[in-house]
């Protein structure tokens, strides 16, 4: 083969060629390697090998072959690779682990079920690459720790030898990580002279430390390095050079270790600490030097805060991993930063933005990670350290309980973080009643003492803190339940608490009573928290407001408002008409808010006597339930609105500021100034959107009471009359709230027994409805012109009603994807240990379809239409959506095959409409980025539904400009295979050969009508660099060697 001998002997030797001229030589191998190997090419591992212990030039050639093959198949989005993607990398892995490694993961020598078999098996008494790379650099290391003896071509061949485990580490098995000592050797090269070395270190221990590791993978590969000077290698490197100004490699090194060096914990802890202040916006736009290094590392202020997100988890990561290794030391370290910043002197009104304030809620974050890892040391009475820590414990406390600032802000963190400390309680009791007492007292803290909104929240802070509490250890609360309760009903006859108070207190009073296992009357202590409640959803007035539309807009004060807008008031009666208006829309919102919180804390389980409680209550609050959410709906309704003022109309529209929110995700700043009519109008508006969802939520609490609820007599009906009725009416975002909010969890939660009675007329008209709005939708957008582009960053947003309304119709198209996924996905893990599935099945090994998809997949009426939906959602220039429906395809193929022969009379046509969707997706450029899962999903259905029909042979002839003498062709080929994993390369490459669009066109903006519709580009999980690794950035001329063979 002419590539091997041009890559064995065909370069100058390893200090004399050019390296771009070795890497074009490597991707030349690489590229046939791609196309023939496994299969056709089966010694090309083997050649590897024998240059790569043949001479330096060699190794360093074969080492460049195997880092581009690795990243080209599990690191680019790459064409080719894509294609066999999942031979070449069952090849890698084999190549890359030893005999034995490979047979302690792979007993049986295979990996995958029946008819999609791989064979897992290596070359007999083969080391593999990873041991090998690691005897290559437990000899070169050493000798690259010296300045002065550093040999050229040590380093360049260490260098290719990282590089190619950089590629590799993120997915090698491993068992070939822990066996070959690979992460020592990484530490060691971080201590390098020669920065490239140390920056390919520090990217491998990049790609070791981002690793998804499991807790026994992290005893074999991370912790060995506490007790081999590991942790001492990385400080030493970090602290030399992160104290030096660096530029290029030397500057990418320290980035690099900063960003992982969480994995090696405990003599970084204060450095990590520091991270949790989450200051890092502020000293971006504050610190000129730590802007500039922003702006080098970042493309994006987005990229930036994601990386701050990630850097602030990884220190929590850090701290919680750490204190326990030395308990006691490392909790007096906390304690001691804790009451430095209680120290800290905060004025009334402080910024939650501040360095001030950052630092303070960073000190506070540090503490409840600490005393939260060390929940197992304080109840293990055998630790030596045990007592002392929970003493320490006890005393950080009673710090926090004697802090009082007139700084509400302050105060609300302080408060929050009590919650901490409840596995303490367990254990140790005596500062119960103080820290009781202390958030009781905070719960009413008076409302003159600062702004109002601080106030609120802090009040908020102190209830849910103890609901928390409450559910924490309510056990050890109940003997006090009648101080508790004694102390919640003060609060609330004397009238010092807001009704979000109130009903957070209720809730901790139902806590303790329900969760107590010392609770003998449970239901004695429902009937006194709920039933109140109860019957004020029932009163008169309620039941009056709810019996029409019109009577619904009288009681939330639509006539009233409407009546002042045409009127100068003044600022007392404005005020007034608020309080009016207010009082009685609080007492509808307020008990379905009161009864939905009830019920989240007390329905979980299968406790029956709380699932019988609540069940007696569903006959009175069902229907004024029910009745909410239809008058909402109805409202909508623009003829209710003729006799009141043009300025009503708000009500419905967005604002600027909404339609701002919604392309920016930023919410904008809370209004302050006088109340006035256009400000109560705004309020209404929110408060509408509040109830709406709070009664959704509570409509899917009901049904996790199971048989209970889906009994009912006439609940289909009913759901559809109020769920469904005005559905023509409602905006694309009301209805994706009503199918996440409401009609998800009611799919989801209906036992069998109930599926067809419930589901299939709702289901049937439902989908059918949705399909048709979103097709016409997406018509008038594509008409329009679609303007957004997924990927894309914007600097700076349009905020035009066709963005909005873009916007809001992606929204809608994901959320019935999603909930296409949901309903169809697999069931949870069989019990006992996987199996190899039977049969020719996409079912993952171990899993098993729900009883829901199978209903839904049998059902006459609704199959056809989640199958069209599909089908749609495909083909809309959404890849998001498209992506998802390609998911949720792959399930529904799943279940038609594990089902057959008794889905024989759907299989078809599912056939034939899915793959004529999924082809007309590939073949439309704006789904590039989709186009791997799109060909899985051909494939599969093509090689599934081709053994019983011949329904994929037909979608495929009416493909425009086939040649059916090629298909024949195909058809003989494919027929000649048993083996699935063989079947599904046949169709890949066939595929390829009848799809897609020039990459001269992926750039080209395309128009629609008369204006041009977004462009898009292939982007993947990883993107290759704009100056791609094997071109030269060398000025040097190209000397000799290959030179004539890129004379283009």
């Amino acid at each position: 083969m002419h590539v091997v001998s041009l890559a064995s002997e065909g370069t100058l030797p390893i200090l004399e060629e050019q390296m771009f001229i070795k890497e074009k030589v490597a991707r030349l191998y690489v590229e046939v390697a791609k196309r023939q190997w496994p299969g056709e090419w089966d010694d090309m591992d083997l050649l590897l090998k024998q240059m790569f212990f043949k001479d330096e030039t060699t190794r360093e050639m074969a080492l460049l072959i195997l880092r581009s093959l690795c990243e080209d198949v599990c690191i680019y989005d790459d064409a080719v690779a894509g294609l066999r993607k999942k031979d070449l990398r069952a090849g890698l892995l084999v190549i890359m682990a030893s005999e034995s490694v490979l047979k302690e993961q792979y007993p049986e020598g295979v990996k995958g079920h029946q008819n999609e078999v791989t064979l897992m098996v290596g070359e007999a008494g083969n080391d593999g690459w990873t041991s090998r790379l690691s005897v290559l650099l437990t000899e070169l290391l050493p000798r690259c720790q010296s300045e002065q003896n550093l040999q050229p071509a040590d380093v360049k061949i260490a260098l290719a030898a990282l590089n190619t485990l950089d590629s590799s580490l993120d997915w090698v098995i491993t068992s070939s990580i822990a066996d070959s000592s690979i992460v020592p050797l990484i530490c060691q090269g971080i201590l390098s002279p020669a920065v490239k070395i140390r920056l390919a270190a520090a990217e491998c221990y990049d790609v070791i430390a981002s690793r998804m590791l499991s807790d026994a993978e992290k005893e074999k590969i991370i912790w060995p390095l506490v007790d081999k000077g590991g942790i001492d290698m990385v400080s030493k490197a970090y602290l030399t050079y992160a104290a030096q100004i660096l530029q290029g490699d030397s500057y990418l090194f320290i980035q690099k270790l900063d960003s992982n060096v969480h994995s090696f914990v405990p003599p970084l802890l204060e450095l990590y600490s520091g991270y949790l202040a989450k200051d890092f916006e502020n000293r971006r736009q504050n610190d000129a030097v730590y802007r500039h290094f922003a702006s080098i590392d970042f493309d994006s202020v987005s990229e930036f805060r994601a990386r701050a997100t990630q850097t602030f988890q990884k220190a929590l990561d850090v701290i919680h991993l750490g204190v326990p290794v030395v308990p006691l030391d490392a909790f007096l370290w906390v304690a001691n930063k804790v009451a430095e910043a209680l120290k800290v002197h905060f004025p009334v009104e402080v910024a939650k933005d501040s360095s001030m304030f950052q630092a303070f809620d960073g000190t506070l974050t540090l503490m409840e990670v600490a005393v939260s890892s060390l929940k197992d040391l304080i109840n293990d009475k055998s630790h030596p350290q045990s007592s002392q820590v929970l003493g320490a414990m006890n005393t950080l406390l009673g710090m926090l309980i004697e802090y009082n600032v007139n700084c509400p802000i302050a105060l609300d963190r302080v408060v929050g973080s009590l919650s901490a400390f409840t596995d303490m309680f367990k254990l140790n009791s005596t500062l119960l009643f103080q820290c009781l007492d202390k958030l009781f007292k905070t719960v009413e803290y008076p409302k003159a003492n600062g702004p109002e909104n601080e106030i609120k929240e802090l009040r908020r802070r102190a209830a849910n803190t103890l609901v928390k509490i409450g559910r924490s250890i309510p056990n050890t609360l109940f003997p006090i339940y009648g101080e508790v309760e004694s102390a919640v009903q003060r609060l609330i006859q004397q009238n010092l608490i807001w009704p979000g108070e109130k009903r957070t207190l209720l809730t901790f009073l139902l806590v303790i009573g329900f969760n107590s296992e010392m609770a003998h009357d449970k239901k004695a202590i429902f009937e006194k928290v709920v039933l109140p409640v109860l019957n004020d959803f029932q009163s008169a007035t309620i039941q009056e407001a709810l019996s029409g539309p019109k009577n619904f807009l009288a009681f939330i004060g639509a006539m009233e408002l409407s009546a002042a807008a045409s009127k100068s008031l003044q600022p007392l009666e404005i005020e007034q008409l608020q309080a009016a208006t207010m009082q009685r829309r609080t007492q509808l919102s307020w008990s379905i808010e009161t009864l939905l919180s009830f019920m989240k804390e007390s329905t979980g389980g299968k406790d029956p006597l709380k699932l019988g409680l609540w069940s007696s209550c569903l006959g009175s609050m069902l229907p004024n339930l029910l009745s909410t959410m239809h008058c909402l709906n109805a409202i909508v309704d623009p003829s209710l609105w003729q006799d009141l003022s043009p300025n009503m109309a708000s009500l419905f529209a967005l604002t600027a500021e909404e339609k701002e929110m919604l392309v920016t995700g930023k919410y904008p700043a809370s209004a302050q100034g006088p109340v006035t009519v256009t400000k109560l109008m705004s309020d209404l508006k929110i408060w509408m959107a509040i109830v709406r969802d709070n009664a959704y939520k509570f409509l899917a609490q009901m049904t996790t009471l199971g048989p209970m609820f889906y009994s009912i007599p006439s609940l289909q009906v009913m759901l559809e009359q109020s769920l469904f009725e005005n559905m023509d009416l409602l905006s694309n975002r009301q209805i994706r709230f009503l199918i996440s909010s409401a009609v998800q969890p009611l799919v989801l939660n209906i036992p069998p027994e109930f599926m067809e009675s419930v589901l299939s007329h709702l289901l049937g008209v439902l989908l059918p409805y949705l399909d048709r709005r979103l097709v016409k939708d997406w018509q008038l957008a594509a008409d329009e012109g679609l303007v957004m582009d997924e990927k894309e960053e914007q600097e700076e947003f349009d905020v035009s009603d066709e963005i909005v309304r873009e916007i809001l119709l992606r929204d809608l198209t994901r959320s019935m994807a999603d909930f296409a996924v949901v309903i169809l996905d697999f069931g949870k893990q069989k019990g006992g240990p996987a199996t190899i599935a039977q049969g020719p099945s996409p079912v993952p090994a171990g899993k098993e379809i729900t009883p829901l998809a199978v209903f839904l997949l049998s059902n006459d009426t609704i199959s056809p239409s989640i199958i069209e939906l599909l089908c749609h959602i495909l083909t809309f220039k959404d890849t998001r959506s498209c992506m998802r429906a390609t998911e949720a395809t792959l399930c529904v193929l799943a279940a038609l095959i594990q089902n057959y022969p008794a889905t024989a009379n759907i299989i078809a046509p599912f056939a034939s409409t899915i793959l004529r969707a999924a082809l007309q997706a590939l073949n439309d450029p704006y789904h590039q980025e989709g186009q791997d899962r799109l060909i899985l999903l051909v494939t599969e259905v093509y090689v599934e539904v081709r053994a019983f029909d011949q329904a994929p042979k037909v979608a495929f002839q009416q493909i425009p400009g086939i040649d059916i003498s090629q298909l024949d062709a195909f058809e003989a080929q494919l027929s000649a295979f048993s083996n699935k994993s063989k079947k599904n390369a046949i169709v890949r490459n066939f595929l390829q050969g009848i799809i897609g669009v020039a990459k001269s066109e992926w750039f080209k903006q395309r128009e629609q009508g008369n204006k041009p519709i977004s462009s898009r580009t292939i982007t993947g999980t990883y993107e290759k660099p704009s100056q791609s690794v094997l071109d030269s950035v060398q000025d040097e001329d190209i000397g000799e060697g290959l030179a004539n063979l890129f004379d283009e």
